[in-house]
């Protein structure tokens, strides 16, 4: 799986910070989501509307999407993340398409991704993530626990109830049943079964979020055939399946901390050491400021062993 071409990958983000804005009570029946009843409390718009939305490239430096994602610690932190990469694309999305309305300071009405979407999208990938770390550090314990917490994921193939109740299911599979029929004892079993019910996520996920299409090479004028992602939410998926096939890894700078994804053909000597250009230089006057400051030092420390020699020679 190549990440190179996802450099080129547009998307949108306001220009001033986003937030969460209060959803009135729904006048309709609620959405139904992994078995529970959605309540849409809030809804994400930017801090001033209307606002105007820029196209950037939101993974030319290659920033770990679904690092920064799953580790969101609250709801301010989804709105950070919203701020620095623009919403998740939540409206192309099956079974999260709904945009709840909301009233803007000005009076008027907005409409946002739900915050009730993002903190099931947010659990989901999490949970994925979690599972893939203890199938890497083998414990058998935390694999079964979490192998058994994935919630079935959304599909539009059934629609049940009255009028605006939607109830999302999804056809069990040959691999489901296996699964269904409970985490057989043994390790070796464990890690098999953990890694078939991370396998079904990331496959359900990127069957409705990774598109294929064909491009023509500016340099070349050959076509090419790419996997490309939809969504926001589909590029972070996509980072994931490629960490979990072991063609990526997952840095952080050492300059802001940030985790940042390099691939092995793109850091063949694995001496990437910062996410951005940007923090490259700032590290950069970090050691030329450190080391001058130890040059003074030395500096100092001569001037005052000459001192004392010309002292004891008096």
């Amino acid at each position: 799986m190549s990440l190179e071409s996802l450099a080129s990958f547009p998307w949108h983000k306001p220009r001033h910070p986003c937030r969460w804005v209060p959803v009135p009570p729904p006048s309709s029946p609620p959405t139904i989501l992994g078995g529970e009843p959605v309540e849409h409390r809030a809804a994400l718009v930017p801090s001033k509307e209307p606002d105007e939305w820029i196209a950037y490239y939101p993974l030319e430096d290659s920033p770990a999407l679904f690092v920064e994602l799953a580790d969101c610690a609250d709801d301010d932190a989804l709105a950070a993340f919203g701020t620095k990469f623009g919403t998740l694309g939540l409206w192309l999305e099956p079974g999260f398409s709904e945009e709840p309305e909301v009233t803007l300071e000005d009076g008027s009405k907005g409409r946002g991704e739900s915050l009730a979407f993002w903190q099931y999208v947010q659990r989901d990938l999490q949970r994925a993530v979690h599972l893939h770390e203890a199938i890497v550090a083998q414990d058998t314990q935390r694999v079964e626990e979490l192998g058994q917490e994935i919630p079935p994921y959304p599909t539009q193939d059934t629609h049940l109830g009255s009028p605006g109740s939607v109830v999302f299911w999804q056809t069990e599979s040959d691999e489901n049943r296996s699964l269904a029929r409970g985490w057989p004892s043994g390790d070796k079993h464990a890690l098999h079964h953990g890694r078939i019910a991370l396998a079904q996520r990331i496959n359900n996920v990127l069957r409705r979020r990774i598109g294929v299409g064909s491009v023509v090479a500016l340099t070349s004028e050959r076509f090419s055939i790419q996997l490309w992602p939809r969504t926001l939410l589909g590029c972070a998926w996509y980072q994931f399946a490629a960490v979990v096939e072991g063609s990526a890894e997952v840095k952080r700078c050492v300059a802001c901390d940030s985790p940042f994804l390099v691939t092995h053909r793109s850091d063949r000597r694995g001496h990437r050491r910062y996410c951005t250009d940007a923090c490259k230089q700032r590290g950069y006057r970090a050691r030329r400021a450190e080391r001058a400051t130890e040059t003074a030092k030395r500096q100092r420390k001569s001037a005052r062993k000459s001192r004392a020699a010309k002292q004891g020679r008096k």
